[in-house]
């Protein structure tokens, strides 16, 4: 199995998480280095509660080859879970609030719904591309939400009307909306629907779905508990502090993302045609390549903390340089965890990580709330790589159950590289 006849879609998925960079330094710039961290820790706030919301949301099983079933069963599950959650939480805005110590918390909630509306062709669209494997589409979907997203910010900013969290989210339900349309202009043809989809396929899609759904509720809390709870312990203005240190870690996301664009559906193809050895072959490859690079990332953002934090945010944000020394070393763990989390999901095995995100869920809660009571915005980061570490050790172990790789494997992978490489510089001059 060689990389080279999946080049041109890993350099589409490598411009489309660089847009993903690209808006980070942005939002730097135009966002945390210009509203007060109170308004920044609000908004975060409630993007977290939309993230939540929407993260739970499509899962589709790329197998089934009646995609008109497929599409309306995926979203018939996804409209009646947001409809059976959203007026529990809009009940809840304003207990929720108080504890979070914002008030404008539960003033700003009715965003959530409205984000949702707005992203959920966006949404959906992405996953039928993810399924068919169009990662230019993609590209040019993120673009449009992107690149709207800045333009409005900075021209409000040059207008003088942007410096509320209210703002912001008003700018991210407009990106949403459009970047929607264009999303589904770009897949249209793709797109099919059955008003009655065969009970066969609900089935099937409600089985598999309901361990990615699970996956998904651990996952959120796993990411988005630390938010919550120093709301909850510090206050929303630490919260922002937090933040601006935890927006460096888009450039994991980015890799997180490309993973879940390439590395499921190539594992899941490689799976359907039982090609078990080039499944381990790959793992093998994307392991060791992809550690090499995010050690370095890790070494960039640990060493560079104190210049990074000059460049973009000058004095706003005083003590987070400490938080992004922490938390850059979630580098170190986050390529075995996300390859053996892919595997196991490609290979119809996702009962395995959704066992290892339970423990790995526990174990995280259970550290933020000894630690931010402890030490603060600081016990967070602590949390999170213990965390971390915790649950890459675990989901390579079940990975390794399936798979069978072996360590000397993986470090023979490194003669690979200069003929990688080379590959690169070939296409590149072409």
């Amino acid at each position: 199995m060689q990389f080279s006849r999946h080049l041109d879609k890993g350099l589409w998925a490598a411009a489309d998480k660089s847009l993903y960079a690209i808006y980070g330094v942005g939002f730097m710039f135009l966002v945390i280095r210009v509203l007060p961290k109170a308004e920044l820790g609000v908004f975060v706030l409630v993007q977290n509660v939309f993230l939540v919301v929407s993260f739970l949301g499509l899962c589709l099983i790329h197998e089934i080859k009646d995609r008109g079933a497929l599409v309306a069963t995926a979203v018939y599950l996804e409209l009646g879970f947001v409809v059976a959650a959203m007026p529990a939480l809009w009940l809840l805005r304003k207990p929720f609030g108080e504890v979070l110590q914002s008030p404008e918390f539960a003033g700003l909630f009715y965003f959530v719904p409205l984000l949702f509306m707005a992203a959920f062709g966006k949404l959906l669209a992405v996953e039928i591309m993810r399924g068919l494997f169009r990662v230019r589409d993609i590209f040019w979907s993120d673009l449009s939400y992107f690149g709207l997203n800045l333009a409005l910010i900075w021209g409000l900013t040059r207008a003088g009307r942007f410096g509320t969290a209210r703002d912001q989210l008003s700018i991210q339900v407009i990106s949403f909306a459009v970047s929607s349309v264009v999303s589904l202009a770009l897949c249209w043809r793709e797109v099919r629907w059955r008003w009655r989809p065969p009970r066969e396929v609900v089935r099937r899609l409600f089985h598999f779905g309901k361990f990615l759904f699970g996956s998904g509720v651990n996952g959120q809390i796993y990411e988005r508990t630390d938010v919550f709870l120093i709301s909850a312990f510090v206050g929303p203005a630490e919260v922002g502090v937090y933040y601006s240190a935890k927006v460096f870690l888009r450039l994991f996301d980015m890799y997180r993302q490309a993973v879940g664009m390439l590395a499921l559906p190539l594992f899941s193809r490689l799976k359907a045609e039982s090609r078990t050895q080039d499944i381990c072959t790959v793992f093998e490859k994307a392991i060791f390549f992809t550690q090499v690079a995010l050690t370095a990332g890790t070494l960039v953002l640990f060493v560079g903390a104190d210049v990074l934090y000059a460049l973009f945010y000058a004095d706003r944000y005083t003590g987070g340089e400490s938080f992004l020394r922490g938390l850059s070393l979630i580098g170190l763990f986050l390529a075995w965890f996300v390859l053996s989390e892919s595997v196991l999901a490609s290979i119809g095995r996702p009962d395995k990580s959704f066992r290892v995100r339970v423990l790995a869920t526990v174990l995280n809660v259970a550290l933020n709330l000894w630690l931010i009571r402890w030490l603060g915005a600081y016990g967070a980061v602590v949390a999170s790589v213990l965390a971390t570490a915790f649950l890459a050790v675990l989901m390579t172990m079940q990975a390794k159950a399936e798979v069978q790789f072996t360590w000397h494997g993986i470090w023979k992978r490194r003669l690979d590289i200069a003929n990688f490489l080379r590959l690169i510089m070939r296409r590149t001059r072409i």
